[in-house]
């Protein structure tokens, strides 16, 4: 009788996680991108609002993280929020403080909007 063999997948081997970084603010967004590397994270950035939407439209974004400075400088918070609801539901949502850069909020799925 032919043995199973139970294979364990190293770090190396796992697909990358995609996390999309919005934020106007670069030297934010090149922190993170710094703290956050292959082969456990694809970083993707933009710093716009409308950026963020292209970005997550040419990637495909089915799932990953979405790291937002809610203070988008071409769009209001709830507009930009609506569409990315609809068009990708699976995204887990974490908004930033635009000064440091630590996390203040985050949900999965959409499901309920944030306080105002």
């Amino acid at each position: 009788m032919a043995s199973s063999v139970t294979q364990f997948a190293s770090q190396e081997d796992r697909v990358p996680i995609d996390v999309f970084i919005v934020c106007p603010n670069s030297k934010l967004r090149q922190g993170l991108n710094a703290k956050l590397s292959l082969p456990r994270w694809n970083v993707v950035q933009a710093w716009t609002g409308a950026g963020a939407l292209e970005m997550l439209h040419q990637h495909g974004a089915d799932d990953g993280i979405l790291l937002l400075d809610p203070n988008l400088p071409d769009m209001g918070l709830d507009d930009f929020l609506d569409i990315v609801e609809v068009q990708y539901p699976n995204l887990q949502l974490m908004t930033l403080d635009s000064e440091n850069g630590q996390l203040k909020q985050s949900r999965a799925g959409f499901v309920h909007k944030f306080p105002s």
